[in-house]
């Protein structure tokens, strides 16, 4: 159970509004994350990073590097799935000024196709520790490494959804 000093920036206080926008701000960069990366939609994902930001995908064997090192490794490990859904969840929220600490919990459900019309489905666990920035746009990511915890591939799934069947 959360008391309202573990919600707070003061303990025993009931946070102000500002600090309920900046956490609800927060909250929405890393779903607009996740939407970006199921669809694929690599200037949506861009806008998301301050420049200079690094990322750190090596626990997955992905790189470390710009944003831009990034996608171009997205692009590749992405392709062949039709099915993509990445779960953030278990947030913790630290806000300190214009910057804040964010620590979350990944589930990601990935699907490619098989010959069978159905899909060969693979499971990804872990957290993300972020660090992010506001700025004139909004709340951005200064840096973000996933740490990878569990990972099961190989499930045969049901069929595709319709729009990537046969």
């Amino acid at each position: 159970m959360h008391s309202v000093a573990r919600l707070c920036a003061v303990p025993g206080q009931r946070p102000n509004l500002e600090e309920v926008a900046d956490r609800l701000a927060i909250d929405d960069l890393l779903d607009a994350y996740a939407s970006a990366l199921d669809t694929k939609d690599w200037d949506a994902l861009r806008t998301l990073f301050v420049p200079g930001a690094i990322v750190d995908y090596t626990e997955e064997g992905g790189v470390r590097g710009s944003i831009e090192d990034a996608i171009g490794w997205f692009q590749k490990a992405m392709a062949p799935f039709t099915a993509s859904q990445h779960f953030v969840t278990n947030r913790r929220v630290r806000i300190d000024g214009d910057s804040a600490r964010v620590d979350a919990y990944i589930f990601s459900p990935l699907g490619v196709p098989n010959d069978n019309g159905g899909l060969t489905l693979v499971f990804a666990g872990g957290t993300y520790e972020d660090e992010v920035r506001r700025t004139p746009d909004g709340w951005r990511f200064a840096a973000r490494t996933i740490h990878a915890s569990w990972f099961h591939a190989g499930l045969q799934g049901g069929a595709a959804p319709p729009r990537t069947a046969g």
